[in-house]
């Protein structure tokens, strides 16, 4: 069983200032480019950066595991619908498992640093949680 990780007082100030539209069209335009390598299998349920939206909302939101972020984003929803003006399949246990798997360290590390204009959160709370 995993431990709850301890929550920094930074990210909780942050937290009353976070616009998380903000965030999603960071992801977005971050994550568009992003290395798939589920094109060459032709199955694609949800963009790239959907996947990595959910990993981070799930990390952020103090899920440590895996298992963790794909019972987040089924318990989220909802709030990633409202949020994304669409809805999206929830993302498995098995499709998170192999994104992280099957990307490359250096595809995530060039995208460590994701700060868009009147956000709060700097760039080091997602070296973190890659």
């Amino acid at each position: 069983m995993s431990r709850r990780k301890k929550i920094d007082p930074s990210i909780l100030q942050a937290s009353e200032q976070f616009d998380a539209q903000t965030f999603v069209e960071a992801i977005k335009g971050e994550f568009s480019d992003f290395p798939d390598h589920r094109y060459n299998q032709g199955r694609i349920t949800y963009p790239i950066w959907y996947i990595c939206l959910v990993i981070l909302c799930g990390f952020f939101c103090g899920c440590n595991t895996i298992e963790e972020i794909a019972e987040y984003a089924l318990l989220q929803k909802t709030w990633f619908k409202e949020l994304l003006g669409k809805p999206y399949p929830s993302p498995s246990y098995s499709t998170l498992w192999w994104f992280l798997v099957r990307t490359q360290p250096d595809a995530l590390k060039r995208k460590r640093e994701i700060d868009p204009p009147g956000r709060k959160l700097g760039g080091r709370f997602l070296i973190a949680a890659f």
